[in-house]
């Protein structure tokens, strides 16, 4: 806040931590607007067990008569979060199937972020930015147009390489699974996939292995840094109840140097690294150093 102040910025983006109501960065008190993204069961020992508390969190972004976007939820999710702004008087507007389509019709294969899931934020985006130009920003058509196509982020399903070809994901929650299979069944239908796997320990791993499972052709397990990190073997053991063929690998160098050395003996493969975010920059440096040593 105090670097935006000192800038003179005419927009400042602010993406919560964690939930909303208790998130530090709820001190603003006044917001342009109040965007939500699709609400998912995570962080459930500060922000509850179900769906409906976890909103609630999320609400406490809301503020009073201040515009609300809204990414299509579950119907319990959907009524806490529409009761909160009807409280507070604030204008919703939501993100639909029929917006989503139209992105993706004017958007296919050309989105700067990659992803089916990008579809639905991206009209997301769309709609904040109308949002903020009927409050009086000088944004037009071709504006939101550069944006959607010249966005950039960095561990959110990108492309490393293609000697074999690398994708890094940092999906860390089942919602997070789910979605990266909605991308692999898309773009990568009847290719052989090695997985890199690593979470946090309060994540929800056995789900995310039962939906990720059924992609992998092989998968090896990582230890992302810091305490949180679950150890790959503990991680392999979780795996193992769903997945026929998944290794542990002492570090994430080795880890990548498995996939590089299969994806080579396989026809299209393709290798994907997801989990925490936190190891996904070693991923990537681990892939460049395995190849720079083959090149020389």
């Amino acid at each position: 806040f105090v670097f935006a102040a000192a800038h003179g910025v005419s927009v400042f983006l602010v993406e919560t931590g964690m939930g909303g109501t208790l998130d530090a960065t709820n001190v603003c008190r006044r917001n342009l607007c109040s965007v939500v993204t699709t609400v998912a069961k995570d962080h459930t020992s500060f922000l509850g067990e179900t769906l409906g508390e976890i909103a609630a969190h999320k609400a406490g972004i809301f503020k009073e008569r201040c515009p609300v976007v809204l990414q299509r939820q579950c119907p319990e999710v959907m009524q806490v979060l529409l009761s909160r702004a009807e409280e507070l008087e604030c204008p919703v507007s939501l993100v639909d199937c029929r917006q989503v389509d139209v992105v993706r019709q004017n958007y296919e294969g050309t989105l700067g972020l990659k992803g089916e899931f990008q579809y639905e934020n991206a009209a997301l985006a769309v709609c904040a930015a109308r949002c903020l130009k009927k409050q009086g920003f000088p944004l037009t058509e071709r504006h939101i147009r550069d944006g959607l196509m010249n966005a950039v982020w960095r561990g959110r399903f990108t492309k490393i390489g293609d000697l074999p070809e690398f994708w890094v994901d940092g999906a860390h929650n089942p919602n997070g699974a789910a979605a990266l299979c909605a991308t692999i069944q898309k773009q990568f239908a009847g290719r052989p996939i090695f997985g890199i796997m690593g979470v946090f320990r309060d994540k929800e791993a056995a789900q995310m292995g039962r939906l990720v499972s059924p992609y992998m052709k092989k998968m090896v397990t990582v230890t992302p840094p810091g305490n949180r990190g679950l150890p790959a073997q503990e991680l392999k053991q979780i795996l193992e109840t769903c997945c026929s063929d998944v290794c542990a690998a002492p570090s994430v160098e080795v880890a990548v140097q498995k996939a590089v050395a299969w994806c080579r003996c396989q026809s299209r493969a393709v290798m994907i690294a997801f989990g925490s975010l936190s190891y996904l920059k070693d991923a990537e440096q681990a892939y460049r150093d395995c190849l720079a040593v083959q090149d020389v």
